[in-house]
C-alpha cells in the first residue's frame, strides 16, 4: 500500500503563521472529529486524548491543531487567534463547542465566565465583540452565542456552577437584542452574521460599512436567537414564531452561512430543567 503523502501545508517543519492562519478553521475541523472518535474509545480516561487514522496526513493536521490551541492561551484564556491579542465571545463558543471543552475545560470555564459587559439599563450581558470591518453592537449582535458555547462545556465537565452566571446573563442578553436589534415589522433581529462578520463575507458595496451591515438580518445570527428562546430557557417570546420565517430567507449573500445545529436548541431546553434542579 501507497504510503500517504503529508501535504506541505500540513507539515509541522514547515513554519508558517500566515498558513497556519488560513489553515486553523480546517485544523480545528479536523480536531473536533479525532476527539469524538477518541472520546469513544478512551471515555473514562484521566490521560486525555489520544488520535490515530492510520492516515498521515489526518494524524499531523490533528497534532498541529492541538498545537494551535495551545499556542491561543495566554493568562488563563483563548485569544481571538494569530494577528488578533483579543478574547472573542463568538470565536471562544464556537471552540470550546468544537473542541475546546474536551481538551482545555479549565481555559474554556475561566474565558466564558469573563466574557461580560454592562450594558445601561439592563445590567451584566454577554460580551459583544467589535470587528475591524464592521465594529460592534449594534452591528454586531451575535454574543448570545455564549450560552452554546457554555452548555457545551457543562455538558464535558458537568459543573453546575457555571449554570446560575450563564442564565441569568443570557436573559439579560435577550432583553438587550429585543430593545436594540429587534425589527418588529420584519420578525428578526439585525445585525452582522456569525462567523461571516468580514468584508468576504458580504458584496462590495458593504465593504467597510458597518452601520449598513447593522441594518441587515443575517440568517446565522437570527437562528442563535431562535435557539436561545425557542425552549424552556425563557419565558415564550411573541417574535420567535416570527422569527422562524428567516429559516425560508436567503441569506445576503451567495455564501454559506453558518449553521446552527440543533444540539444547540436541545441544550438550551437542558439547561433550563438543570437550573430549575438546582
Amino acid at each position: 500500500m501507497k504510503r500517504a503523502e503529508v501535504p506541505r501545508s500540513l507539515n509541522p517543519n514547515i513554519k508558517s503563521r500566515t498558513q497556519t492562519a488560513a489553515l486553523k478553521p480546517l485544523l480545528i475541523k479536523i480536531l473536533a472529529v479525532g476527539i469524538a472518535i477518541s472520546a469513544v474509545t478512551a471515555r473514562g480516561a484521566t490521560g486525555g486524548f489520544d488520535f490515530s487514522s492510520g492516515i498521515a496526513a489526518y494524524d499531523q493536521a490533528y497534532q498541529k491543531a492541538r498545537r494551535v490551541l495551545a499556542a491561543d492561551v495566554q493568562d488563563g484564556k483563548f485569544l481571538a487567534g494569530q494577528n488578533w491579542q483579543q478574547v472573542w465571545t463568538r470565536d471562544t463558543s464556537y471552540s470550546v463547542e468544537m473542541a475546546c471543552a474536551l481538551l482545555h475545560p479549565d481555559v474554556s470555564k475561566t474565558t466564558l465566565l469573563g466574557l461580560t459587559q454592562a450594558v445601561d439599563g439592563i445590567g451584566e450581558c454577554w460580551y459583544q465583540d467589535k470587528c475591524g470591518h464592521f465594529a460592534g453592537w449594534p452591528n454586531l449582535t451575535d454574543a448570545i452565542v455564549g450560552a452554546s458555547g457554555s452548555w457545551a462545556l457543562y455538558l464535558v465537565t458537568g459543573d453546575r456552577e457555571l449554570l446560575r452566571p450563564i442564565y441569568d446573563r443570557t436573559v439579560r442578553s435577550l432583553k438587550r437584542a429585543e430593545r436594540d436589534a429587534f425589527d418588529p415589522k420584519l420578525g428578526l433581529f439585525r445585525g452582522c452574521a456569525s462567523f461571516m462578520e468580514s468584508n468576504s463575507g458580504y458584496p462590495k458595496d458593504y465593504a467597510m460599512k458597518g452601520e449598513k451591515v447593522g441594518k441587515t438580518c443575517a440568517l446565522s445570527t437570527c437562528l442563535l436567537y431562535i435557539a436561545a428562546t425557542s425552549s424552556q430557557l425563557t419565558p415564550a417570546k411573541p417574535w420567535v414564531k416570527m422569527c422562524g420565517h428567516c429559516r425560508r430567507k436567503p441569506p445576503l449573500s451567495r455564501k454559506r452561512s453558518t449553521p446552527i445545529s440543533g444540539n444547540r436548541t436541545r441544550a438550551i431546553t437542558a439547561i433550563s430543567s438543570t437550573i430549575r434542579a438546582l
